[in-house]
């Protein structure tokens, strides 16, 4: 249980990573 728990954590971690590396990364290339 803790361990998908710490998965789960995990995945959602790097995708909102991802979300704002991507989004960081659009604003800069807009200025």
């Amino acid at each position: 249980m803790m361990i998908s728990d710490l998965r789960l954590s995990v995945f959602a971690i790097t995708i909102l990573y991802m979300r704002t590396e991507s989004v960081e990364g659009e604003v800069s290339a807009s200025f």
